[in-house]
């Protein structure tokens, strides 16, 4: 629901115009200083999870808040519906509430902090969805932001490189922006490890999709349900710049780590232009702990021992080349653990 955007044709608006300031062309907001209608929005916000048994509730906003003719920002009015918000959770602590900032227009941090979880974008794009999360982790949690990967599959219409189109795999699409429309094909692992650094989330035809992308796509999740606690409370390392979304090429690399904990899981993609190797220094880590790095979702690969000094010092060669059906674009998760207490 939209809780603070009223249209000019609905039902509450009509019967008490009292209730509203015009804001944002016809649009208008409830003045919450009324009892009436702080007592009414609530109601309704309840009204429909119970009417609904809702487990999950989108709080959206979509437009501009009018100008404050005291001078205070709104704040009054800010101050009223962030209680109406706690007090509806209180009511309601098995309801999940993920706010949606409209292209973070309401992504501010007492937001975030009253809600499970935050929408960033439309946009299921994977590229799109890197580079956006690369802004918003500036000074949003990775953990609590909702990430959705969209899949498809048309099946064997797109023949691979130097190959027949009976010898190619199954093409998989991804949604080019928050629609269809045009749709863009990816390597499975890549779209995967692009949604997973946060609260993934599935759509699309799972059920269409074939066996083996079906298996593949279950190795996925089955990694993230073994990180998603881990996940949920981390810090982003951006180990490369934030840059725009129209920037798509290059390398793209983060290292998500908790305070309390000195494991990471390292996110690294190569995007359309790009070398096949890079060296990575990461952050964090204890100088005189020895670390076990491992990629993970490729079991032939092996691990190896470094001290926390040299990762940080010296870094990792990463070494991805190009390939799949998305053809300039791949991707890896690399696990980053203690191997003994420090000494």
């Amino acid at each position: 629901m939209e809780p603070e955007r009223v249209c000019p044709e609905a039902p509450v608006r009509v019967e008490h115009p009292e209730w509203f300031v015009p804001c944002d062309g016809s649009m208008a907001r409830f003045d919450l200083s009324q009892p009436e209608a702080y007592a009414w929005l609530r109601s309704e916000m309840e009204r429909l999870i119970d009417a609904y048994d809702l487990a999950w509730m989108k709080i959206d906003f979509n437009f501009d808040l009018d100008s404050d003719p005291a001078g205070l920002e709104l704040s009054g009015y800010t101050e009223l519906w962030y209680g109406m918000l706690d007090e509806v959770r209180a009511a309601h602590p098995d309801v999940f509430f993920e706010g949606c900032s409209s292209g973070a227009m309401r992504s501010d941090l007492n937001a975030l902090s009253r809600a499970d979880g935050h929408f960033l974008s439309d946009s299921l794009e994977p590229v799109d969805m890197l580079r956006i999360s690369q802004g918003a982790w500036l000074r949003l949690p990775p953990g609590r932001i909702g990430r959705w990967a969209g899949l498809r599959s048309p099946g064997r219409l797109i023949p691979r490189n130097q190959r027949t189109l009976g010898d190619s795999l199954d093409t998989i699409v991804v949604p080019g922006g928050a629609l269809w429309e045009p749709a863009r094909c990816v390597d499975l692992d890549f779209a995967m490890l692009a949604s997973m650094p946060g609260t993934l989330g599935l759509t699309g035809d799972l059920a269409g999709l074939p066996a083996a992308v079906a298996e593949r796509l279950a190795e996925h999740v089955q990694f993230f349900k073994e990180w998603r606690e881990f996940i949920s409370g981390t810090v982003a390392h951006l180990l490369t710049p934030a840059s725009p979304t129209s920037d798509r090429n290059g390398w793209l690399t983060f290292q998500l780590q908790t305070p309390s904990d000195s494991a990471s899981l390292l996110f690294i993609y190569r995007l359309g232009i790009a070398s096949p190797a890079r060296q990575w220094r990461l952050r964090g880590l204890r100088p005189n702990m020895n670390y076990t790095v491992q990629r993970r979702l490729t079991p032939e690969a092996p691990p190896v021992i470094r001290s926390g000094a040299d990762l940080m010092s010296q870094g990792l060669t990463i070494e991805l080349p190009a390939g799949g059906s998305s053809r300039a674009f791949a991707a890896a998760v690399y696990v980053v653990r203690p191997e003994k207490s420090e000494e």
